[in-house]
């Protein structure tokens, strides 16, 4: 089977300084269905497997343009589906957002999967006064911890990383160092990264409960500790603004033929253009949104698919034009035909014959114009070879004409 995606014009920021920065395990928690969690680190090796079916795409995420993972603090976790040993130099990261007062554990590694592990270490949990403490195992626990007054069970989206090295343990909260301690070695054993629970008996000022309840986002494990310019680095990134794409269908669309000048074609499953011998144009109305709060358009494009029919591609060139007269796909026919833009907004040179996904490049001044209104669009050429593409009343689903718009920072 194939499919189409949309790739955006830009990379994501936090992401990439993520996998930049070494992870080997990394779950964004963008998964639309259970039981699976995908590894979006670079060697995409560590997928997690969701224990008591966690909520799926809690939104707004911690970092824009993702979303979270909800635990509901009694049964729920995410462990990684391979055994491994991990050495005397490591970071965890994750991002939270709770108002429990159960504590809990947010990330750790344990040598159980689903059972409570016996052996556990390497972790970071909440008090049930909502402070946070990281700490590992090595004869004794060794944790370090945020202070009194620091707690952060506030219902906001919090980023909490502990790294240990030749150097000891750290723990950073929002960007900041919240201690060390000379601490730089381990247990040793086999086992599970685990996210949401896991047992947390025997360690310091231990919360009413193993599990976590509130949500989750962005969980990383690195081989290496962390600097604290890198860890400050991925918290702001996490703020600063992204780029957003949106993908707008067609409401409707329909095309007309120069050789039955009285029929509407609102229901065909595919649509023509050909410029001269019997004329064919296509037309298709889309709901345009408004920009982001603090974003403006930066790319826009036509996005379409060609037919399984022979010879659906052209080797004329087909424009996109704003469609100035009215129009509906009940009632238009060439004899009804709406008045085009002189305009182009894109134009493509040609398309190969072969069913395939094709993007036309658009005017973004002219599209940042009409955001936030119901705009039509026209397709047209002036050769005599047609082009033949899927209407949004097709089954090929993912041919169906779209608009890809790009939204970024001002």
């Amino acid at each position: 089977a194939t499919t189409s995606v949309t790739v955006p014009t830009s990379v994501q920021s936090y992401p990439n300084q993520v996998r930049t920065d070494g992870a080997d395990l990394y779950w964004r928690y963008d998964d639309a269905v259970s039981p699976y969690t995908a590894d979006s680190s670079v060697s995409g090796n560590r997928s997690g497997v969701q224990v008591n079916a966690p909520a799926l795409k809690q939104s707004p995420g911690a970092v824009p343009g993702s979303t979270a993972m909800g635990f509901n603090g009694t049964s729920q976790q995410v462990h990684s589906d391979r055994r491994q040993s991990v050495g005397n130099t490591f970071t965890i990261e994750t991002w939270f957002k709770t108002n429990t007062t159960r504590g809990g554990k947010l990330i750790g590694f344990g040598n159980n999967t689903t059972r409570s592990s016996g052996s556990n270490d390497r972790h970071i949990y909440m008090t049930n006064t909502g402070r946070l403490v990281f700490g590992v195992y090595n004869g004794s626990t060794r944790t370090v911890s945020t202070g009194l007054f620091e707690t952060y069970n506030d219902n906001k989206w919090h980023h909490v990383v502990g790294t240990q090295g030749p150097g000891g343990i750290t723990l950073y909260v929002d960007g900041q160092n919240k201690g060390s301690l000379n601490a730089t070695s381990n247990s040793t054993y086999a086992g599970y990264w685990h996210a949401g629970g896991d047992n947390l008996s025997g360690w310091p000022t231990r919360p009413t409960s193993n599990f976590f309840a509130g949500q989750l986002d962005e969980t990383a494990v690195y081989p290496t500790a962390l600097t604290q310019a890198q860890v400050k680095n991925h918290f702001d990134l996490a703020k600063a603004p992204t780029d957003t794409v949106s993908t707008v269908k067609t409401t409707e669309d329909t095309y007309i033929n120069q050789g039955a000048p009285s029929t509407a074609y609102g229901t065909a499953t595919s649509l023509a253009v050909r410029g001269s011998g019997s004329l064919y144009q296509a037309y298709m109305r889309f709901d345009l949104p408004a920009a982001p709060a603090g974003q403006v358009l930066k790319s826009a494009a036509l996005q379409f698919k060609t037919s399984t029919q022979a010879s659906a591609g052209t080797a004329d060139t087909v424009s996109v034009v704003p469609v100035t007269g009215t129009w509906s796909g009940a009632s238009t026919s060439f004899n009804t035909k709406p008045a085009l833009g002189a305009t182009p907004l894109g134009s493509i040179a040609g398309v190969p014959d072969g069913s395939a996904v094709h993007n036309v490049e658009l005017d973004t001044a002219a599209v940042t114009a009409v955001l936030g209104s119901s705009y039509s669009l026209g397709l047209t050429s002036n050769g005599t070879d047609p082009l033949w593409l899927w209407a949004s009343e097709s089954t090929a689903a993912e041919g169906t004409p779209q608009l890809v718009l790009t939204f970024g920072a001002k």
